[in-house]
């Protein structure tokens, strides 16, 4: 009774071990999910408010590129620069009538919110509401004489100026009568109007969420959208650069992007997202209180904590219960498994072809178990001397094999070895096996100990390996290749470029590139489209592939229009004649380009660039790609359809 009492007391003690054990790995594994949730939540969050950051910063890029596309395009009107020069000289009252209609469609039809006609020195000539002031302010002249002198519209970012009772941006379009500068058209977008009504769509259903769009002056950073919870007028100072370089805003034009913590301009921790504004020096930041993005998520996991920890505690008491059942039938339990693993122990030997082997050095005889000896092909036979096991591998690999198993022997090493097996079964096939071979655990100095490893059928594996280096060499060689030309690609023309120009040091040759562009080949898409656009790259593509035909010469797809021909061993005269070869020859294929004013067929202009380098080069980059580009810029700007050259000095 006392043995049968203190066996109950030991059980006991291991139940409540078993039970303390299971509760401390509930409780860590609820913490651990109760973290991954939290996290996750706030992943959500954070994501969701970079998702809308990055939406209204989507409708403010398109909102800006539209208005400044719309200012761009009077540029082309030349009606309208007609008039206006035959107003400026006769003061035709019925011009300036078709004038001031013209400025009003265009406030009506583009949402500006005035539009003012200035001659060249700045001064308003007409008005769509009236103008005060006959002078442009300080930043709309200096703009103005950029826009004339750059021949393109400038845009006035918005700042605060008496002028307008509104905020405002504007943009200035320069008008020509040919090559001579007019004036200029003001348009002044009311942004309250226009820009302001984006930046509301992050509020709805939000107590504290708002987005700011800000830019800088000089230290300064300000608000140009009426904020939500500060009484001030818009394009006001929010911060300072210097004073409040912890307030989100400021962290954003400190370079921080995406999602950032911090206090805002109310001293409150707010979640935010800021993004760049594209093509602008806006940023847009928005934000929603801590406190409000994360409430529901508190709420939602103290009910999600109080049911894990009534889970834990049920699951405690059903431990125990599971643990005293499963006490009386472990015994048993332990020895179907114990039956169960030696029968998956030989479906897996089978599985894998994997076989076990053990070499007797002292009467050169070695054991095979059952798979290893199917391996072989050998039925009922598990035992084969040295001599009769030679037969089944090729000759000139019995050497390499007996030295790793005396390294094996000599110095307790584990070798790998790898070989070609002549099978008896299936007409003699070749298989390939991988042995893993290493010495019994006995005495070091025991010469009697045997080689132990094991034996495996890798024939399908090196099959597959072999098959997958062959994709890996197929994808590596579509990587290289330009799929609309099938010419290689800029990353071939890299690589290739790198291994030419060691070569020509190497060897004291001269090393040459043709940089070719298709002349207006912009205007050829606009007019044909870019469908015929393809069908003129793969066009000059072919003809340029045709006509190099030197086997060490390459042509390959820079980029766009743009091609490149490498030749090595060719100085700056024969690569300038075979420059001037492909020109002559793209010219007589007679491709019709309407967009062409010169010859109506499609051109080429050409780059050439040359040099012999010295080992004194090997550690800097080749700069013959810059050399052949400046070239082609030259011979751009000479009238295109032509080649140029750039010598090294």
């Amino acid at each position: 009774m006392h043995k049968l009492q203190q066996y109950k007391d030991k059980h006991l003690w291991h139940v409540i071990a078993v039970v303390v054990i299971v509760q401390v790995v509930l409780a860590w594994a609820g913490m651990h999910v109760y973290t991954e949730r939290e996290l996750r939540y706030r992943h959500q969050i954070e994501s969701g408010l970079k998702s809308n950051n990055d939406r209204v910063l989507q409708s403010l890029a398109k909102w800006r590129a539209s208005t400044l596309a719309a200012a761009e395009s009077l540029m082309d009107d030349r009606l309208f620069a007609q008039a206006l020069s035959r107003w400026l000289v006769q003061h035709d009252a019925l011009v300036r009538d078709d004038l001031e209609n013209r400025l009003r469609s265009l406030t009506e039809r583009n949402e500006f919110a005035k539009v003012l006609l200035l001659d060249a020195e700045g001064r308003i000539l007409l008005a769509t509401a009236g103008a005060e002031e006959r002078m442009l302010p300080e930043r709309e002249q200096a703009a103005l004489q950029q826009a004339l002198r750059q021949a393109q519209a400038v845009v006035v970012e918005p700042y605060r100026q008496a002028q307008f009772a509104y905020p405002t941006f504007s943009v200035l379009t320069p008008l020509y009568d040919g090559l001579q500068p007019l004036g200029a058209l003001w348009m002044v977008v009311d942004l309250r109007a226009n820009l302001f009504p984006l930046l509301n769509a992050i509020q709805q259903g939000s107590a504290t969420a708002e987005s700011m769009l800000l830019q800088r002056e000089g230290s300064d950073v300000v608000h140009i959208n009426p904020l939500r919870h500060r009484i001030s007028q818009p394009l006001e100072r929010l911060a300072s650069m210097e004073q409040d370089n912890d307030l989100v805003a400021v962290q954003a034009f400190a370079g921080i992007r995406g999602v950032l913590y911090g206090p805002d301009y109310r001293r409150h921790q707010v979640l935010a997202a800021s993004g760049v504004v594209p093509d602008s020096p806006w940023l847009l930041v928005s934000k929603i209180d801590v406190t409000e993005a994360f409430a529901h998520d508190q709420r939602k996991e103290g009910v999600f904590l109080g049911l894990l920890i009534g889970v834990s505690a049920f699951l405690m008491l059903s431990t125990v219960l599971y643990w005293i059942w499963l006490t009386g039938k472990r015994e048993h339990v332990l020895k179907l498994e114990l039956e169960n693993h030696m029968r998956w122990l030989e479906r897996a030997q089978k599985t894998a072809l994997l076989g076990f082997f053990s070499i007797d050095w002292s009467n050169q005889k070695i054991a095979l178990s059952p798979m290893a000896a199917e391996i072989l092909g050998i039925q009922g036979l598990q035992q084969l001397t040295f001599s009769d096991f030679a037969r089944y591998i090729p000759p000139e690999q019995i050497k390499p094999i007996l030295r790793k198993l005396l390294e094996v022997r000599r110095h307790r090493t584990v070798q790998k070895i790898e070989f070609d097996l002549r099978t008896q079964h299936q007409q003699a096939q070749i298989r390939t096996v991988e042995c893993w071979c290493e010495l019994e655990d006995v005495a070091v100095y025991d010469q009697t100990a045997k080689i132990i490893g094991t034996i495996q059928d890798i024939t399908q594996r090196k099959a597959t390996d072999q098959a997958l280096e062959q994709y890996r060499n197929l994808l590596e060689h579509q990587v290289r290749k330009d799929s609309l030309t099938g010419l290689s690609n800029r990353r071939a023309l890299d690589e290739e470029l790198d291994r030419a120009w060691r070569h020509a040091i190497r060897e004291n040759q001269p090393l040459a590139v043709l940089v070719i562009d298709i002349d207006h080949f912009k205007g050829y898409n606009d007019h044909y489209g870019h469908l015929q656009g393809d069908v003129c790259l793969q066009q000059v593509a072919q003809v340029l592939e045709q006509h190099v035909q030197r086997g060490h010469d390459h042509v390959f797809r820079f980029g766009g229009e743009e091609f490149v021909v490498l030749l090595p061993n060719t100085t700056l005269s024969q690569a300038q004649q075979m420059a001037a070869h492909l020109c002559q020859t793209v010219q007589m294929q007679s491709i019709e380009n309407e967009a062409a004013p010169e010859s109506q067929v499609v051109t080429i202009s050409v780059g050439v660039a040359s040099m012999t380098p010295t080992k004194s080069d090997s550690l800097r980059a080749c700069p013959l790609m810059e050399m052949a580009d400046t070239a082609l810029y030259q011979a751009k700007s000479a009238g295109r359809n032509q080649v140029c050259v750039q010598r090294p000095d």
